[in-house]
């Protein structure tokens, strides 16, 4: 039998007070430096903004372990099945080149479950070779019709297009559209579907770019989801001098605003920074290639790093608005919507 004495008992006693003093201190370590990166990654929402985003207090989704998605999680588009709320992400990681498309259910608008088989989608044809970038969904009848960023390097036509029953198997179009004239000559991306049938017609705003960063928005027109060429040889939505998106601009998001004639437009814009920061365009549904109203300032930025404000939906009588956020993240917020259509109704009457 092995006796203990006094001594050698307290010297244990001091020896584990010691361990734990020292565990308490990296815990405390960790949490203080948690705590500074979540404030330098805050959202700075702008002053005129703060009466109708709403932001969550903490990142809605972060990468992750060392695969697929362990660099980057960001740049979300957002659908309801079942009543249930999911999210598709661009994810960056191993072996994805610039992007794999993952899928996430809503615990609630803040928190998602990953899907257990993610990616659900991949760059697997010659068009996409590369990377499978921010994903856009708009629901039609029964069938969930994605429009996304199929990255070659090679050609200038990198809007390309899905459709899926179930948000999981997605059947590929490929290539959607092919840029025609000299404002777009460089390349198009970016598709912003507009969300609802006009005239037996579908619609999405676009990115077209005749050099880097020098870019406006288009719009295009299809019958069918899978052909689609632009409404006018002239872009619709310029930079302007002077503002924030003076360089710039490139569409997030459309929506229809509900009980209104009106659709809401989240865009992003640059100026000589090269810093993109979110603002809203308002168009007539009848009418949605001209804008009727724009925002004077931003209304997401975040300091010297880049946001791209992407998705936005309504869920449970509420409205949500999503951002990438430092292209690493996905953040996001309530968007008040009755305080939003108060703010800006003397520019849309």
């Amino acid at each position: 039998m092995r006796i203990i004495t006094t001594e050698s008992t307290g010297r244990i006693m001091l020896t584990t007070i010691m361990l734990i003093s020292v565990f308490l201190a990296s815990c405390s370590l960790i949490n203080n430096e948690s705590v500074d990166n979540a404030k330098k990654d805050n959202i700075k929402v702008k002053t005129e903004t703060a009466d109708f985003i709403k932001q969550f207090p903490k990142p809605v989704i972060q990468p992750t372990g060392k695969s697929f998605e362990s660099e980057r999680t960001y740049n979300p588009t957002f659908a309801i099945l079942n009543e249930k709320l999911y999210m598709i992400y661009r994810a960056e990681g191993e072996n994805t080149g610039t992007g794999v498309f993952c899928l996430a259910e809503a615990e609630n608008p803040s928190t998602f479950i990953r899907y257990d088989k993610n990616p659900v989608m991949i760059p697997d044809k010659k068009y996409d070779t590369l990377g499978c970038e921010d994903p856009r969904v708009a629901q039609f009848g029964n069938t969930y019709y994605m429009y996304y960023v199929n990255n070659n390097r090679t050609s200038p036509a990198q809007i390309s297009a899905a459709s899926s029953e179930d948000l999981i198997n997605w059947t590929k179009f490929g290539p959607i559209m092919e840029p025609k004239f000299a404002w777009e000559a460089d390349k198009i991306k970016a598709p912003a579907p507009i969300p609802v049938e006009i005239n037996d017609k579908y619609f999405l705003y676009f990115l077209g770019q005749d050099k880097p960063w020098q870019t406006r928005i288009g719009l295009a027109v299809s019958t069918n989801h899978k052909q689609w060429k632009g409404t006018s040889p002239d872009p619709i939505v310029e930079p302007r001098k002077g503002h924030f998106d003076s360089k710039g601009v490139e569409p997030g998001v459309c929506v229809e605003i509900p009980n209104t004639d009106y659709l809401l437009l989240i865009y992003d814009g640059w100026d000589e920074t090269l810093i993109n920061k979110a603002g809203w365009l308002i168009f007539d549904k009848n009418n949605p290639s001209k804008p009727i109203a724009r925002s004077e300032e931003p209304i997401i930025s975040i300091d010297k790093k880049h946001i791209f404000a992407c998705a936005m939906i309504q869920y449970e009588g509420k409205w949500y608005i999503y951002w990438g956020a430092d292209d690493r993240e996905v953040q996001g917020g309530e968007f008040l919507m009755d305080v939003f259509l108060k703010m800006i109704e003397n520019q849309i009457q």
